[in-house]
């Protein structure tokens, strides 16, 4: 986010799984005052209620992926209203997100990365 802001970026768009590393983004928005979009798969949205809490206290936007926000998760939702989502659809809405903002926004992939993953157990341990 730091990098991002430095060179003017608007706002981030990111997906989050468990919500680990939507929760770490919402955080870095908070401190360099960088608007943050998270695409939540829905499954663990519900599922998790107090990821969406502490997103939402950082000031950050979350939604339950696949949502209406993106034109692709309007259509798997009409081809399936019941969709739990996965980690692809919230990548491809977070994506979409960033296309659609002309070029203010930047994606950050990060669920399944393996920097993510490092610092998902170094939390982990810390818990």
């Amino acid at each position: 986010v730091f990098y991002n802001k430095e060179a003017g970026t608007e706002k981030i768009t990111t997906e989050t799984g468990a919500g680990q590393w939507g929760s770490a983004l919402a955080w870095s928005g908070q401190q360099f005052d960088m608007p943050v979009e998270v695409y939540q798969v829905k499954v663990s949205y519900e599922q998790k209620p107090y990821r969406k809490a502490y997103i939402e206290a950082c000031g950050a936007k979350i939604f339950p992926s696949p949502s209406t926000q993106t034109q692709y998760g309007s259509s798997v939702l009409k081809e399936d209203p019941d969709c739990p989502g996965s980690l692809g659809i919230a990548i491809s809405e977070a994506i979409e997100a960033c296309v659609a903002s002309g070029g203010t926004a930047k994606y950050s992939l990060g669920s399944v990365l393996s920097h993510v993953l490092m610092h998902q157990t170094v939390i982990g341990l810390e818990a």
